[in-house]
């Protein structure tokens, strides 16, 4: 079974038996009578029965559900949780969400692999026989919605030729862009046939909507020796198809200055701040570290270089590091958190560390080193980055012996260091990269040969029930898209999404699955258990819905037929109050996903309560 990456923090875990479990009354789950299911003995409400004629309206078994109903439809979980991370409240029982809520509770959140998202893309990298790659892939979602995907065509060493783009509208299906920025020959009297050539593209769409690249540039022969002939460069689209300049007349952001591996971030402010590899001629060719160059006019001027992150590993020669930044803002702060590269002479590893309180960085001199707020060389590995979701969980991704890993945990320095890694995607290569694709998703990529090897994971952790009478009739009509809900799908094909909402009388469960290959055997289970439990009891209470047998369900496809692809299924959930112990009005949810084509799949451990998430809103 593929195991979720799981947010670290200090988290109580328990062992104990799952025997212990008792199935749910079967008078409200429709397990043995006559008219299973619904709220009463006869099923006058519709449950999720397992009797004879279960469920529905008694004579009507199935009440609105049944096969293929009209309008079946199932709703991406890319399409939920919407309303409460945006922060708009709007929609009925559903609160607004406060940046960062979901830290203190990250010891439930995980991460879910989206098995259906991985694919493997291999660009064009033309007739240049010389090339090789694509590496360096990093992402942006663009303001029309779109999706770009930079990377350069590389030599022998990894330094870039060219750095060239590609769209989707969906993260798996990708079109061949053009050029971002291309090689040209330079005119240099000391060595014929020079260029300027490119590496580390990255892109990155402004709060106006349109979406800035820059890149590194170089001398292609003795760049050392020609390093004022170095520099950054950046354009602009709206739409990833029409851009400023073109690939070789880029606008220059910085000059004469050896640097590479730029990132971007825009503070809320609006202050666009593109911080580099720093290599730092006057005062040592092997000097680095962590600069930075900003603008306040939505890029159209550029001030000065400011050194901002380095530690000085040689005190002999004065050798200083922190390369390959990456750089977010903490949820509910202006405050920045950062990972950087460092080489400490004979191996690479991670740093991490965070700006001032304000979101400003403190200008060190020749000589100094700093942030003051900083762990140096606590990961073994190389090409750091950081995401961190709205809700305050964050991923640190790097990569180490050509594979790419990721460690869950909140933007604390324990916690990091106590997370367990996990290998993030089944790819040798190097250079990876996260990236926000939602409030809830993240998208994943690294190179591997000619292919760039793409992902996405899903964000899972505690969840507000939403107040709304939800008739468990086999019609998942009244559900509102914005409701908040958890995921299950890293196993295959079959993934499902549950969502949860509650009035004065009953709790309503809606379980969708996507599933491509339907049987009448495939099922999803509802654990619930008391808010507080450490272990199981009485209270404890499993829900089984099976295809083709809860009244409250519908689907779409042919049962038990591998002639025809099948859309999937759903199945409403009733769940009487009085039969439940509520407490500060939560409970605890776990829940499993069954599918005949896979192994069964967890949202956590059945024994160990800590993971389970917290329902709330109760």
């Amino acid at each position: 079974m593929a195991a979720a990456l799981v947010c670290a923090v200090p988290a109580l875990v328990c062992s104990c038996g799952p025997e212990k479990y008792g199935p749910y009354p079967s008078a409200h789950q429709g397990g043995s009578g006559e008219n299973g299911g619904g709220s009463g003995e006869n099923g006058e409400n519709g449950g999720s029965g397992q009797g004879e004629n279960p469920g529905g309206d008694g004579e009507n078994p199935g009440g609105n559900g049944g096969q293929d109903p009209a309008g079946f439809s199932l709703t991406d979980f890319a399409e939920l949780n919407a309303v409460a991370e945006a922060g708009s409240g709007s929609e009925a029982g559903v609160g607004a969400a406060t940046e960062g809520d979901h830290a203190s509770a990250a010891a439930r959140s995980s991460l879910v692999l989206d098995f259906r998202s991985k694919t493997n893309v291999t660009p064009n990298s033309g007739t240049q026989v010389t090339e090789s790659g694509p590496v360096y892939p990093r992402f942006a979602r663009m303001g029309n919605g779109k999706w770009i995907l930079t990377y350069h065509n590389r030599t022998n060493n990894a330094c870039g030729y060219d750095c060239r783009y590609m769209l989707s509208d969906d993260l798996i299906h990708w079109r061949y862009g053009n050029y971002m920025f291309q090689r040209y020959s330079i005119s240099d009297p000391a060595i014929a046939g020079n260029k300027r050539t490119f590496s580390n593209c990255i892109p990155y769409t402004l709060k106006d909507g349109s979406t800035m690249a820059v890149a590194s540039y170089r001398s292609n022969l003795q760049y050392v020796a020609h390093r004022y002939a170095n520099g950054i460069v950046m354009r602009r689209t709206t739409d990833g198809v029409s851009w400023s300049q073109t690939p070789t007349t880029a606008q220059e952001i910085l000059s004469g200055q050896t640097n590479w591996e730029p990132w971007i971030h825009q503070r809320p402010s609006g202050r666009i701040e593109v911080y580099f590899t720093d290599a730092y001629p006057e005062i040592g060719e092997h000097n680095s570290g962590t600069a930075l160059i900003y603008s306040d006019d939505n890029g159209a001027t550029w001030s000065g270089k400011k050194r901002v992150i380095r530690h000085e590993f040689d005190h002999t020669n004065h050798l200083y590091t922190d390369q390959m930044i990456s750089v977010a803002r903490i949820p509910g702060s202006e405050q920045l958190f950062f990972a950087s590269e460092i080489w400490n002479g004979s191996a690479y590893r991670i740093s991490y560390g965070k700006s001032n309180a304000d979101g400003t960085w403190t200008e060190l001199a020749d000589n100094e080193e700093g942030p003051s707020d900083y762990r140096w060389a606590q990961i073994k590995g190389a090409a750091p980055t950081v995401l961190i979701f709205p809700s305050g969980e964050m991923v640190l991704s790097y990569n180490r012996s050509s594979t790419f890993y990721g460690r869950f945990a909140v933007p604390d320095y324990d916690a990091i260091l106590a997370a367990p890694e996990r290998k993030l995607l089944e790819a040798s290569g190097f250079w990876g990269t996260v990236h926000e694709a939602g409030t809830h998703k993240m998208v994943t990529a690294v190179h591997s040969g000619a292919d760039i090897v793409i992902a996405q994971y899903c964000l899972n952790h505690d969840i507000k029930a939403t107040a709304r009478t939800s008739a468990a009739d086999g019609d998942n009509k009244e559900w509102l898209r914005t409701d908040e809900a958890l995921f299950l799908g890293a196993n295959g094909q079959a993934q499902a999404t549950l969502r949860c909402s509650q009035d004065a009388q009953n709790l309503y469960f809606l379980i969708e699955v996507k599933d491509n290959d339907l049987k009448s055997d495939d099922y999803v289970k509802v654990f619930l258990a008391p808010y507080g439990t450490t272990a199981p009891d009485d209270k404890c209470r499993s829900f089984v819905s099976k295809l083709n047998t809860d009244a409250a369900q519908a689907y779409k496809g042919t049962l038990d037929s591998a002639s025809d692809t099948d859309t999937g299924w759903y199945a409403e959930i009733q769940v009487p109050r009085s039969d439940l112990v509520i407490t500060d009005g939560k409970l605890l949810l776990n829940f499993l996903l069954h599918d005949s084509g896979s192994d069964d799949e967890l949202l956590a451990a059945e024994t160990d309560f800590s993971k389970w998430v917290e329902v709330s809103g109760l």
